[in-house]
């Protein structure tokens, strides 16, 4: 493996989102590979936790996370007190705050989905990862997001 040096100045702020804990954990790890210890990671579990999450961002940092990583098609569900969001409502949903909040490039988030659907572009996302996916597949998609020199 290559190493590569993340696209200069602080570290990445990035958001993982998924339903699954052991999806979360495998990117997690990966980015670490490739962008160091100095990224700043958080994780959501389904999609209302990560439209708060980006919201919060915004609000306070007039910026979103420079990468969203969001299963695309992670199911909604329900509890006994709200429905969450899908990864397709989620996405949706995050553009439409950054447009809200006025925020253009750079401060929009570079949205990468995963699914398992191979060769398709999903409404609001940059870029698609394969899932299950390989460094190799997180590597390329950093490269072609500028994320990663």
């Amino acid at each position: 493996m290559m190493i590569r040096q993340p696209k200069p100045g602080p570290g990445l702020y990035i958001l993982i989102t998924d339903d699954n804990q052991q999806f979360r954990a495998t990117i997690r790890a990966i980015l670490i590979t490739y962008l160091g210890t100095q990224v700043k990671i958080h994780e959501a579990e389904n999609g209302n936790a990560a439209v708060a999450k980006c919201e919060m961002k915004i609000k306070a940092d007039n910026k979103n996370f420079d990468l969203i990583i969001m299963d695309y098609q992670m199911p909604p569900s329900t509890t006994d007190r709200e429905i969450y969001r899908d990864g397709q409502a989620a996405t949706t949903k995050i553009r439409a705050i950054e447009n809200e909040y006025g925020l253009a490039e750079p401060e929009r988030s570079v949205i990468f989905t995963w699914s398992m659907e191979k060769n398709i572009q999903f409404q609001g996302a940059n870029d698609v990862i394969p899932k299950p996916c390989s460094p190799a597949d997180v590597e390329s998609a950093l490269i072609r997001q500028k994320l990663l020199d």
